[in-house]
């Protein structure tokens, strides 16, 4: 199993993790992208480790939601999950449909969220959500789906250490539940 990992802010990527239906958002089963990916990307159903991001812009979600800052540290591997499939939310109807399976937590109206993303609204849903208990800390992230690349010395080292361990705890949980 060679999985790709994605960094999300902080409440965003615990949420989707944890597999949680928070009220009254709904459970999270999609994220939110300005891109997308290959369709031979997708089709693969690619096993993606969910990073927490440096980015503290969305914390304040936190108090909105039944768990905490420490439950999904920054820079860390806090679980996995499979990508399934890549919507393009080109239409308000197509938005409005998943909505819900998105936590958008804002009221924004469709235009906006659109105009925010650049006229790029894709929705990138995942299946089988793992949650790691505890998290893997100290594992510097990327941009869009990623790998340890060592072209980047600066964090290959700790992002290969954190890829075996994420590896290492899903084999474990798989195990533990056979």
């Amino acid at each position: 199993m060679q999985p790709y990992a994605l960094s999300i802010a902080g409440p965003f990527g615990y949420w989707l993790a944890s597999g949680r239906t928070i009220k009254p958002f709904g459970k999270k089963e999609i994220e939110l992208r300005s891109w997308t990916r290959s369709n031979d990307f997708v089709e693969k159903k690619p096993f993606v480790l969910i990073h927490i991001s440096s980015t503290t812009d969305f914390y304040h979600h936190f108090h909105k939601m039944n768990f905490t800052l420490e439950e999904a540290p920054k820079f860390s591997f806090i679980g996995a999950t499979v990508l399934k499939e890549i919507i393009h939310y080109d239409t308000e109807k197509r938005w409005k449909q998943d909505r819900r399976r998105t936590c958008w937590v804002g009221d924004e109206d469709y235009e906006t969220i659109y105009d925010q993303y650049g006229g790029k609204l894709y929705g990138h849903m995942f299946t089988e959500a793992l949650l790691f208990d505890p998290p893997i800390l100290n594992v510097p992230g990327d941009r869009r789906y990623w790998r340890p690349n060592p072209k980047k010395e600066k964090q290959f080292e700790r992002q290969q250490v954190g890829f075996a361990a994420a590896i290492a705890r899903i084999q474990e949980m798989r195990e533990s539940d056979e």
